[in-house]
């Protein structure tokens, strides 16, 4: 989500380091900043956690069909309040309200349940409570709203009624790939940093920073690490952190504590290597976008049955896989518009979804699902 269209390209300025010198660098940044925060090497570093391989269920009846029910939809091409921009994240509050991050108009917009205009939140500018680029957006108890800026680094704070509480500037963040409320109050934001190599970092209630882990792969994809590397995150109901790596797949169960408890690896070739899609001739280096197939976000069905989407950029298609905790593809379902799952949420008896849908102009959609 980092990143969109076809390729990027970057010309190297004229300061140059060799290949020693740059890891020995990052090496010292990183010793560096992880004694800043507190953060012990162990706590950054791969735990040792059996790995279960992704399989298919045995029996017929084990398997699930996912079915999913358009709700209700916000967005137009010409609208006043509706025509957005480009939409980065969405969310629902707790009465059912639609909260949307334009990331081309700088502001967050909110709607009723029913998809009415409610409240613009914010307005271009790097004051408090104002924005650059709003890319990651996420609804907490009571309501709170916080919202990830990519163009400032920052993490600022709202009340329900949209008034400005706070901000911290996330130095070591470059890119937030998703935004969590834990049960106790405090943040988990989702992004890779090379200093840290680590791609969850959990905050306090006044944002901030108590720890960061979940390792992340520390290939060398050329200046590229926060659109190629990390993934996403989602809560179970009893408080554990579901983690979802972009590629290669795999999905990981933790502690608040950040104590790893559970690895299922996907199948070998199932997503693109993040170094396959990035090609460097001479001083000159491109990201190939479209053939990056990768997670795209994960979402904790129960403490033992999870929503995994992985997005073929290229031919714009998306697969949902329903996968238990015995690391088993129990249902498998592929999305042929261009639509995207971005969180879910138990409102009633229903587990609610909220998305993007670009077909005509951009949209917020919101889906019901069910698995029988």
């Amino acid at each position: 989500m980092t990143i969109r269209g076809d390729s990027m390209d970057i010309m190297r300025g004229a300061t140059r380091f060799t290949d020693v010198g740059t890891r020995l660098l990052r090496l010292l940044q990183r010793v560096s900043l992880l004694t800043a925060l507190g953060i012990s090497a162990s706590t950054a570093t791969a735990q040792q956690t059996p790995v279960i391989r992704l399989r298919n269920v045995d029996k017929p009846d084990e398997r699930l069909t996912v079915t999913l029910r358009l709700i209700r939809s916000v967005g137009s091409l010409e609208g006043e309040r509706d025509a957005f921009g480009n939409i980065w994240d969405a969310d629902l509050d707790s009465r059912g309200r639609i909260y949307v991050a334009d990331y081309g108009q700088a502001q967050v917009t909110v709607f009723d349940n029913n998809g009415r205009y409610l409240r613009t939140i914010g307005r271009r500018g790097s004051g408090p409570g104002e924005f650059q680029n709003p890319m990651q957006i996420a609804v907490g108890p009571g309501d709170t709203l916080l919202v990830f800026d990519i163009g400032l680094r920052r993490l600022s704070k709202f009340a329900p009624d949209g008034a400005y509480v706070g901000q911290e500037v996330l130095e070591h963040i470059s890119a937030a790939n998703d935004i969590e409320f834990l049960p106790n109050g405090d943040v988990a934001v989702v992004g890779f940093t090379p200093m840290v190599e680590a791609v969850v970092h959990v905050f306090d209630r006044n944002l901030k920073l108590r720890r960061s882990f979940a390792d992340a792969s520390s290939l060398d994809v050329q200046y590229f690490s926060e659109s190629l590397l990390g993934g996403y995150t989602d809560l179970t109901p009893s408080g554990l952190i579901l983690y979802s790596q972009k590629s290669p797949f795999e999905l990981r169960l933790y502690k608040a504590d950040g104590s790893l408890l559970w690895r299922c690896t996907g199948l070998e070739g199932e997503t693109t290597p993040p170094t396959a899609v990035v090609t460097v001739v001479g001083d000159r280096r491109s990201l190939d976008w479209k053939r990056f197939i990768h997670s795209t976000g994960v979402f904790a069905l129960s403490d033992s049955l999870f929503l995994n989407i992985i997005t073929d950029p290229g031919r714009d298609k998306r697969r949902l896989d329903v996968i238990d905790r015995n690391c088993r593809l129990r249902a498998t379902s592929i999305l042929d518009v261009p639509f995207s799952l971005l969180t879910s949420r138990k409102m009633g008896t229903d587990l609610v979804f909220t998305g993007i849908r670009s077909i005509k102009f951009p949209e917020v959609v919101v889906y019901s699902l069910t698995l029988k």
